[in-house]
């Protein structure tokens, strides 16, 4: 959920960035709750995930990096997890736990 007055783009904590094979940018923003994908040419944002009332799967997630398959690693903090996803061009899909 975003705090009164922030715009959806808008960042609270931006802490960790990667770039994906494609050199998109991914940023993980630890107190808005959410993770953004820029393109890397155009700077647009392309997809966020986890500041939709729908999007309940990440809790102030801090580190991400992309594995050599191009997945999607988070570490999502107040859950306590390490989450593993795919990226696919429009949104995220949850795939498995890599530890707890």
């Amino acid at each position: 959920m975003l705090q009164a007055g922030l715009k959806p783009l808008q960042f609270k904590n931006p802490s960790y960035v990667s770039v994906t094979h494609d050199d998109d940018i991914i940023v993980s923003d630890y107190f808005s709750k959410k993770i953004a994908v820029f393109d890397a040419h155009t700077h647009d944002l392309k997809y966020t995930y986890g500041n939709k009332k729908e999007d309940k799967k990440l809790s102030y997630p801090r580190g991400v990096a992309v594995d050599l398959e191009g997945n999607l690693l988070i570490a999502d903090n107040y859950n306590g997890k390490v989450q593993h996803w795919h990226i696919f061009s429009l949104y995220f899909v949850p795939t498995q736990l890599v530890c707890s």
